[in-house]
């Protein structure tokens, strides 16, 4: 696909498709399982709360960092596809696209990790890369249920400051972003990485318009900073990146698009990463605090 030369479908249509979305409230019932304070840059708890579907109930990791003092900002992060096919999150060397959520920590802002419906121990054999349309919106939209009581979640603890909210997709997470922030409005602040929009087809199906990105981009209004690399076979410049960052509703003094000379990896730009993502979180959300 060229989205270069795609558009995006009408409000009323748009307001149809979200309706797929919307889910009866029911009680969060929050818990913290555990606690673990051994590590030197932060403390981990193991939390659980009300998924907002089925019945079920959703695991999540919260990182504190040590080098802040509360109320927190917290971004929450969803990695590449390789998030799906891991069996435990139990450890940080187990979590796919940890090294992203240690230098938000690093710098003083806390992560929350949900296990996201397919994921890790909530797997189901989804398989993102293979997916037939009707398994991958179902998927979307319990992702949308779970970011959405995820923020409930943190908006309901004394530590964290509910308007500094703000959300991390790599790879398979930033083509999810457009989605996660048109319909969850208390994501104050999106980073977008090594992504853009799908143009190779997967699974056996082309992407339905329900739940293709290309429709919920010019619905958000949050600042987004998208980092690339200029050479990604993957998510290619012309047809990928840029539609994407183009198609984002944000004003364009609150959007920025940042290349670098590589592929689908950052690995050559970590310290350009660090620094523009930290950059850009401190323009809105300000520094963290730090101990006095």
């Amino acid at each position: 696909r060229d989205y270069s030369l795609e558009h995006p479908v009408g409000d009323e249509m748009f307001a149809t498709f979200a309706r797929f979305f919307d889910k009866a409230p029911v009680p969060l019932e929050p818990r913290i399982e555990s606690t673990d304070d051994s590590a030197e840059h932060w403390i981990k708890q193991t939390v659980s709360f009300a998924a907002g579907y089925g019945g079920e109930r959703m695991l999540a990791r919260l990182y504190l960092p040590r080098n802040a003092v509360p109320p927190y900002q917290v971004i929450i992060q969803m990695g590449g596809a390789a998030t799906f096919y891991g069996s435990s999150s139990e450890t940080e060397v187990s979590i796919h696209n940890w090294s992203y959520a240690e230098y938000l920590l690093r710098g003083g802002r806390a992560v929350l990790l949900p296990i996201w419906k397919g994921s890790y121990e909530r797997s189901d054999g989804f398989d993102p890369l293979n997916a037939s349309a009707a398994v991958f919106r179902e998927h979307a939209i319990q992702w949308v249920s779970e970011i959405r009581r995820s923020v409930d979640y943190l908006q309901s603890r004394d530590d964290v400051d509910p308007e500094r909210v703000g959300y991390q997709g790599i790879s398979h997470g930033s083509v999810c972003a457009p989605v996660f922030l048109a319909l969850e409005p208390r994501l104050r602040a999106g980073l977008v990485i090594c992504g853009g929009f799908v143009v190779m087809q997967f699974g056996p199906d082309r992407i339905p318009p329900e739940i293709d990105t290309l429709n919920f981009a010019p619905r958000v209004a949050a600042p987004v900073l998208m980092l690339n690399g200029r050479h990604d076979p993957i998510f290619p410049y012309e047809t990928s990146q840029l539609p994407m960052y183009r198609a984002f509703g944000t004003a364009e003094a609150d959007k920025r698009h940042v290349t670098f000379p590589s592929g689908h990896s950052t690995s050559s730009w970590r310290n350009e990463l660090i620094r523009e993502s930290h950059d850009w979180l401190d323009r809105y959300f300000g520094p963290p605090r730090g101990p006095n």
